[in-house]
């Protein structure tokens, strides 16, 4: 072997043997950064159910150190006709005197002045309260309005947008803001003002509406309605009528076809549920605004606009 061959050889074996050693190196490196790792992600969990504990005492303290329990309410009763539902709120004081005066403060979100109502109290500390109250009850309506395909997308995209968030906020000015408080020889004491908002007692009792409004080529339109009935109530929709308008008066209207859902003919629906659609070749133009008149099982009528060009 000459000997260019044999420092060749050489080379080539140190070459060999160093990147071997290297490798090993960065081997051992790799396994460091993963015990790192897997030390730094033990101790963010360790320091997150400490953060927890602490807010868990925290929250417990709080509670401990307040004189009255959490108010808290349920439903009696839902009048749809006279549209009134009935409140209970109870609550526990935990040191609680035969003297002293307990009243439970309440006014509507449009109102300025609490009213308040003295409570009964109900043995161990306990007060309760009734009260009957105003309220608008309807079905929740969710209205989506489709263009045609000539549309700009966006368009579409803000009107079905601005549909959506109109559905979700209707009926959150209903509701109650309340509180307790109490006096006993001169020293008074309240809880915070807390909220209740009712735009879900129309859901009990009447469900809600799924409104799909397309509209198509030339002016024309198709219009469909999915009724759920509310889970407290068997109320359905027995008729949907669409109203069209023009100029700011009626010039039309039509009832809409029943429709037998698919899963209403196998049972596999848990019920109540109805489909309305516009009837074959309907749905022509013409008209500036649409609007929806459905009636329910128990003889409630409800109407409102769901689509409008301006």
């Amino acid at each position: 072997m000459k000997p260019y061959e044999r420092i060749l050889i050489l080379g080539v074996s140190l070459s060999l043997i160093s990147n071997l050693f290297l490798y090993q190196r960065l081997g051992g490196l790799e396994n460091r950064l993963g015990n790192l790792q897997g030390t730094q992600d033990q101790v963010l969990s360790t320091v997150n159910a400490g953060m927890n504990r602490l807010t868990n005492n925290l929250a417990t303290i709080e509670a401990q150190g307040r004189w009255v329990t959490p108010i808290r309410w349920e439903y009696l009763r839902v009048d749809p006709m006279k549209g009134e539902v009935t409140l209970a709120f109870e609550w526990q004081i935990k040191e609680s005197h035969l003297e002293e005066e307990v009243v439970f403060n309440y006014k509507g979100f449009d109102e300025k002045r609490f009213l308040p109502v003295t409570a009964t109290a109900v043995g161990r500390g306990f007060y309760r309260i009734e009260i009957p109250v105003a309220v608008k009850i309807e079905p929740l309506w969710h209205v989506m309005v489709l263009g045609d395909d000539s549309r700009d997308a966006m368009e579409e995209e803000k009107i079905r947008k601005e549909e959506n968030i109109a559905a979700e906020v209707k009926g959150a000015g209903q509701g109650l803001q309340y509180y307790v408080s109490r006096s006993l020889e001169g020293i008074a004491e309240t809880t915070d003002v807390e909220s209740l908002f009712f735009e879900e007692i129309g859901g009990r009792v009447y469900g809600h509406l799924e409104v799909r409004v397309n509209l198509q080529a030339e002016g024309d339109y198709g219009i469909s309605v999915l009724g759920h009935s509310g889970h407290e109530t068997r109320l359905v929709i027995e008729e949907a009528t669409l109203i069209r308008y023009a100029g700011g008066g009626v010039t039309g209207e039509e009832v809409l076809v029943s429709e037998i859902l698919e899963d209403e003919k196998d049972g596999s629906s848990p019920g109540g549920s109805v489909a309305f659609i516009t009837g074959p070749g309907q749905g022509s133009g013409g008209c500036d605004a649409l609007g929806l008149r459905v009636v329910y099982s128990d003889g409630t009528v409800f109407e409102r606009e769901i689509w409008s060009e301006q």
